[in-house]
């Protein structure tokens, strides 16, 4: 999609809804960070929650990580890798 308003999601879950899988109900989503999606399913499917995606939140602190400088720090030192690992390793 070229232009990811919430408005063009809405549509999309509603099409998806009424007119491909009228049974689907579902109680929960993962979704990227994107507000406008976000959004939208929770507009189409309100009772169904919705969570971020952990490999997206693992890769946006890699990329700020690298962003501000602490690249070389992660990749010298063992605290600042313990840290970044904690962060983007998966919950158990």
């Amino acid at each position: 999609m070229s232009r990811k308003t919430t408005e063009l999601h809405v549509k999309v879950f509603e099409k998806v809804q009424h007119q491909l899988v009228s049974q689907f109900a579902p109680t929960c989503a993962i979704a990227d960070f994107e507000e406008a999606s976000v959004a939208g399913f929770q507009h189409v499917y309100r009772d169904a929650g919705v969570a971020g995606c952990w490999f997206r939140y693992a890769q946006a602190i890699i990329k700020r990580t690298n962003k501000i400088g602490l690249k070389d720090a992660y990749e010298s030192y063992a605290h600042p890798c313990v840290v970044q690992s904690r962060e983007v390793s998966p919950p158990l």
